[in-house]
């Protein structure tokens, strides 16, 4: 299968504010695990739904960020609509 690639940014807008981001067509989320600190992020809704659906939950995809170097590898544990 082909490498999975998604573009992302650290999220400064927390809470019930995040509605304002949805409704501009960027999609929250939340990296964690064990061994780092957990962060808010945020991408592209239209890019993030094409990646969801090839990956699912049983595969990995390589989220980018724009201040590393190399992407992070990461499982979906979660989905909420």
């Amino acid at each position: 299968m082909e490498t999975l690639v998604q573009e992302v940014e650290n999220r400064t807008t927390l809470g019930k504010k995040v509605k304002a981001l949805r409704r501009s067509g960027i999609t929250p989320a939340n990296v964690f695990g064990p061994g780092i600190e957990s962060r808010a992020i945020q991408t592209n809704a239209v890019e993030a739904q094409k990646v969801l659906a090839k990956a699912g939950t049983t595969h990995l995809i390589s989220l980018k960020f724009p201040a590393e170097k190399e992407p992070r590898r990461v499982l979906v544990k979660k989905i909420q609509r």
